[in-house]
């Protein structure tokens, strides 16, 4: 025999039989609980590699240091190509005789071409032209 208490609780199915019972029936009072909705933004980082610095100034003042730098061991190459042009148009020297000439002088004596005004002009030059470049890349960077 069925439990009468036990049929009472369970769910009563659609048939023909108890469509009376199904359409008499209350519906149940169910209420869940409402998750709560919160929206956040999304937290975007900015995370720079840990070679850069954030600092304006301190990539600044690296730029010219590199900027020196380097130019200081471009600018003997250049001066000698320079002074052999110029010497070339005044008809004074040949290119291939100016540059073998320069050469052996920076050679020879490098203290007083590092101080020459040949070479700071030079130097001068082409370190600020590279800072410049810099300065403008890093500044709209």
């Amino acid at each position: 025999m069925i439990n009468q208490e036990k049929d009472r609780d369970a769910p009563v199915l659609a048939t023909s039989m108890n469509m009376k019972t199904l359409s008499t029936m209350e519906a149940p009072v169910v209420t869940l609980p409402r998750p709560q909705m919160t929206i956040t933004k999304p937290q975007i980082e900015h995370k720079l590699p840990p070679t850069l610095s954030s600092d304006l100034s301190s990539k600044l003042a690296g730029d010219v240091v590199v900027a020196c730098t380097i130019t200081f061991g471009v600018a003997p190459f250049m001066t000698v190509i320079d002074k052999a042009i110029v010497q070339r148009a005044a008809g004074t020297h040949g290119i291939l005789q100016s540059g073998l000439e320069s050469v052996t002088n920076i050679a020879r004596n490098p203290a007083s071409y590092v101080k020459s005004p040949m070479f700071l002009m030079m130097w001068g030059v082409y370190a600020a032209t590279y800072t410049t470049g810099e300065f403008l890349k890093v500044y709209t960077a």
